[in-house]
């Protein structure tokens, strides 16, 4: 398995230069070599998932890579369009093997990302989310009063750690979204069977869903199915990274376009 220091240091050398951000080659070939092929056993595979397997080996089944990149093309333009017009998007991968992953492919593009576990109701309870980021804020400044001699501001040391140990929890689970004042305008999902609450909440409130699709899961659910290997760590890292390029790609051409005074983008 690749450690985090690798993905690090990986992630290091695509953003040198952000405005050259050059993410990892995509193609049939770059998929194959990363073992994004290789589907779940039949046994557990999802009828749903027919039309995009080649074949089966040994009961394994085998993805259509050249499906996998038609499909790619596809959600690359959605995602390029929503960034071109100001929309804001949510990563989600809170799978282990993606954690870091897909955190500095949100970083890179400067979008939010959840890659802890998922609040229920982050979407379709969005105002309690920003109630506990709201509290968030208040415990790190009343701490930083704290910590601030010239602030006529004094608690216990005890208090102190206990108020420390309160920031360091919200902000495991919300530092990702901290600064998401309005509901995304699409949810970039690396495996849907994992982080299927979050899904289903962006299909209550409508909202387009790009994902990464096993054989093991209905890719009817999502309006963009990638159809890939969500266990290979280099299959995400390719996509995750590609993803960041298209939203900085689309972002640049929204940041061309004239605008009204005082228009604000969601």
């Amino acid at each position: 398995m690749q450690d985090s220091t690798t993905e690090t240091n990986s992630f290091s050398r695509l953003m040198d230069n952000e405005d050259q951000f050059q993410p990892p080659e995509l193609s049939v070939k770059s998929l194959f070599d990363a073992g994004a092929h290789f589907g779940h056993r039949k046994v557990v595979w999802h009828p749903k998932s027919a039309e995009y397997i080649y074949s089966v080996v040994d009961g394994v089944t085998i993805i259509n890579l050249d499906l996998t990149v038609q499909l790619w093309m596809k959600a690359r333009k959605f995602i390029h369009d929503r960034a071109s017009v100001g929309g804001r998007i949510l990563f989600v991968g809170t799978k282990e093997i993606a954690k870091e992953i897909v955190k500095n492919a949100a970083i890179a593009c400067g979008e939010f990302y959840c890659v802890n576990r998922w609040l229920g109701g982050t979407l379709t309870n969005f105002q309690t989310v920003r109630n506990s980021i709201a509290k968030l804020k208040e415990l790190e400044n009343l701490i930083a009063k704290v910590e601030d001699k010239s602030e006529d501001v004094w608690l216990a040391k005890k208090e102190v750690l206990k108020l420390k140990r309160e920031v360091e929890k919200l902000t495991n689970y919300l530092g990702g979204v901290r600064e998401m004042i309005d509901l995304p305008q699409l949810l970039i999902i690396f495996d849907i069977k994992k982080d299927q609450t979050a899904l289903k909440e962006a299909i209550k409130l409508q909202i387009p869903v790009v994902a990464l699709v096993d054989t093991n899961v209905d890719p009817t659910l999502v309006n963009f199915p990638i159809p890939c290997n969500d266990d290979s760590i280099k299959a995400i890292e390719i996509f995750a990274y590609n993803m960041a390029a298209a939203v900085l790609e689309g972002k640049r051409e929204f940041n061309k376009k004239p605008r009204k005074r005082g228009f604000i983008p969601n």
